[in-house]
């Protein structure tokens, strides 16, 4: 195993160490949902990032090492536990790593090579030759038709959250730094730069577009909630307060400039109307559980967003329909074609797809939580998650 492997699945250990260690071992091999450890340590980083006293963007370490958190356990057994937690997940990936996975509703899938073991948060592209996923420790690979290859960054130390663009020569990448600061990278078709961002410590969650001239960055400030997002006219990104509740927005996504919607936290919504932000008198379905709540929308006031327990939520002109995708999971993020080709992931290497009639889903194509999904077609998707994690479907 790599060294940087090891670390990335060292620090989700460190995070589940308030579990009882047959639990926790339990979890790394797959015989119990592990959303809520993935959960807890990603509100907890979250959290880690909120308590700092920083005026100003700085560099430091990705990791700081602390005592063990769990009583009763000095720091040898402790690191001798996630040691042993470590390379059960590492077998149980490997376990899963070699051979597709057929399912006539959901497609064939197969794991390809990562050359990272950083988690991937987003995945976007404008083809089957030219793909895009971002994630964290400043991770940006490319597919260009045969590999997947790291890309130089002119962010260090960032974890990317988001990536779309309108078109290969026009790529926007999103994250924050170690000190909380929110960071954003363009791709002009030749190289990766870095644009000024306004000065504030944001946790963004989605960029997302129209064209050239009209892009969206919604998310969540560090230090408190708040109404703000960004909003790129060209030239520059400018700061909009929405109006609505102080929470932190979840995901963005429309088919227009005059039909955009937001998911909150606090299971609200907000459409902008191409002038303001209104809110619509229905709110989510359900309460909010995780920070990687997804949005999709396929026309004018109709789309889809993730929920747990294998639920899909659609709103259709102000009505909510929930609908059971065939699994127990959490899913995280969905994305689309059109109506007929939907596809949503979540925990526990957890694929749903929806044919425009019904879903079905497929469970355990690896251990990993999958955090992001992309199609050029409707049997060319890629899907990636934790750990580096990669799948494609292929006819």
């Amino acid at each position: 195993m790599s060294v940087e492997r090891r670390e990335t699945m060292a620090l989700r250990v460190r995070a589940a160490r308030g579990l009882p260690f047959a639990v926790a071992l339990a979890a790394a091999s797959c015989t119990i949902d592990v959303s809520l450890v993935k959960d807890r340590a990603d509100a907890a980083a979250e959290s880690d990032v909120s308590s700092r006293d920083i005026a100003s963007p700085v560099d430091a370490p990705d990791v700081v090492e602390a005592p063990p958190d769990v009583i009763g356990i000095d720091a040898v057994t402790a690191d001798a536990q996630e040691d042993a937690l470590v390379d059960a997940i590492d077998d149980a990936d490997a376990a899963n790593a070699d051979g597709a996975i057929t399912d006539a509703s959901v497609g064939v899938w197969q794991r390809v090579t990562s050359p990272t073991g950083s988690d991937l948060r987003a995945v976007w592209g404008f083809g089957p030759r030219d793909v895009w996923i971002v994630g964290d420790r400043s991770t940006i690979l490319r597919w260009t038709g045969t590999t997947w290859s790291p890309v130089s960054t002119p962010a260090a130390n960032t974890s990317f959250r988001s990536v779309w663009g309108s078109a290969p020569d026009d790529v926007w990448a999103v994250g924050y730094d170690t000190g909380g600061w929110l960071v954003i990278v363009h791709f002009d078709g030749r190289t990766w730069i870095r644009v000024p961002a306004p000065a504030v410590r944001y946790l963004p969650r989605s960029v997302f577009g129209m064209s050239r001239t009209d892009a969206w960055i919604v998310g969540g400030r560090v230090e408190f909630s708040d109404d703000i997002v960004f909003r790129w006219d060209g030239v520059r990104w400018n700061t909009i307060r929405t109006g609505g509740n102080r929470t932190r927005y979840l995901d963005i996504g429309g088919t227009s400039p005059t039909d955009l919607w937001i998911v909150a936290l606090d299971d609200t919504m907000l459409r902008w109307n191409g002038t303001t932000f209104v809110a619509p008198a229905a709110t989510l379905p359900v309460a909010v559980v995780t920070f990687e709540l997804g949005l999709w929308a396929m026309g004018p006031e109709e789309f889809w967003v993730t929920g747990d327990a294998g639920t899909m939520h659609r709103f259709e002109r102000g009505t909510w329909t929930s609908v059971n995708t065939g699994t127990r999971n959490l899913l995280r993020t969905v994305w689309g074609i059109d109506r007929s080709c939907v596809w949503a992931v979540g925990t526990r290497g957890t694929i749903a797809r929806s044919n425009g009639v019904s879903w079905a889903a497929i469970e355990d194509i690896t251990p990993r939580t999958l955090f992001g999904v992309w199609a050029a077609s409707a049997d060319d998707a890629w899907a990636v998650g934790e750990g580096g994690t990669i799948l494609h479907s292929v006819p």
